[in-house]
């Protein structure tokens, strides 16, 4: 098959390396357009750029691609079989959609319809979900609508991270894309439509959604924790300092004291108490520092039990 493989991230990283392990051929590879980042603001490619120019791959980063008519045109003239697509970064419009000679199938990491949109590792994580998974679907205009043609269940961990499980995904995911990939060729794929009635979405994460409010359940603020860890990461402030929490774990028993307040300190962990258990810290980074141990921290910031957080 003669694929043109849409990827930003390094989610899509596997995926790439599994179609090109697979024997396909990849005429192109469309990723997003180098972008400053970090201090000095230097430019910064993707991780899937990265792959590409250790393989020699023809690269393509158009800053629209649906408004970029030398773009459309270039992949019109690669004559492609399929597009595939892995976190890309872009909603592809129809006139995109309907170059290939088959189709384009984008791998999404939830079970869909569940959990549309740009987020769905994080959200299934700060939602407290059981289980998640990957699909494979073909591509049509609305966004992640399209039929189903592969789905695989995974089992979410009390201790998984947005990095844990993203991996375990993109794994199994890279997978299901070449198995899709050979019904296509072999004329064998079938369509399952999603059931519009059990829709859900995971929309961007804003930085608002990473402060930490003790009012709620310990468990909320430990799946929040976990689920953030790539972007924003979640933050309260001590002594009037912005500080990310980013290790921690949570006991359901609840204590006598109001919320934010810290219950004990331990060699590895503190406690603060919340709105119903208590919230167990063990890895912190304060703003403008490394990351450190949360010992390490309440050692050079005088803190002590009784102290609050907020």
């Amino acid at each position: 098959m003669k694929i043109v493989f849409f990827g930003s991230s390094q989610f899509a990283v596997p995926c790439l390396k599994a179609i090109t392990e697979a024997h396909h051929q990849i005429l192109a590879v469309v990723t997003a357009t180098d972008k400053k980042a970090g201090r000095g603001l230097k430019l910064r490619q993707t991780k899937i750029k990265d792959l590409c120019l250790e393989k020699s791959f023809y690269i393509l980063q158009p800053q629209n691609p649906n408004k970029d008519k030398a773009f459309v045109n270039t992949l019109r003239e690669l004559k492609a079989d399929a597009f595939a697509v892995v976190s890309y970064g872009c909603i592809l419009g129809e006139d995109i959609l309907g170059i290939p000679h088959f189709f384009a199938i984008n791998l999404h990491p939830s079970l869909l319809p569940e959990y549309r949109g740009a987020a769905p590792i994080n959200w299934a994580i700060i939602n407290g979900e059981q289980k998640t998974g990957i699909s494979v679907i073909k591509m049509i205009k609305k966004m992640d609508a399209g039929p189903i043609i592969y789905q695989q269940e995974e089992e979410i961990l009390r201790e998984d991270t947005i990095f844990s499980l993203g991996e375990r995904l993109s794994q199994k995911g890279a997978q299901a894309v070449v198995k899709t990939l050979s019904l296509m060729e072999s004329g064998k794929i079938t369509f399952k439509a999603q059931e519009e009635k059990k829709v859900s979405f995971a929309p961007k994460l804003k930085k608002e959604n990473a402060r930490i409010d003790f009012n709620l359940p310990a468990l909320n603020l430990h799946n929040t924790i976990r689920g953030m860890l790539n972007w924003p990461v979640a933050f309260t402030f001590f002594k009037n300092k912005r500080i990310e929490l980013l290790m921690s774990d949570y006991e359901e028993k609840k204590a006598n004291c109001p919320a934010s307040q810290i219950i004990e300190i331990a060699g590895e962990y503190i406690k603060i108490s919340t709105g119903d258990g208590i919230l167990i810290v063990k890895k912190v980074k304060p703003e403008g520092k490394r990351e450190m141990s949360v010992c390490d921290f309440a050692r050079g910031n005088g803190m002590k039990e009784g102290d609050k957080f907020g």
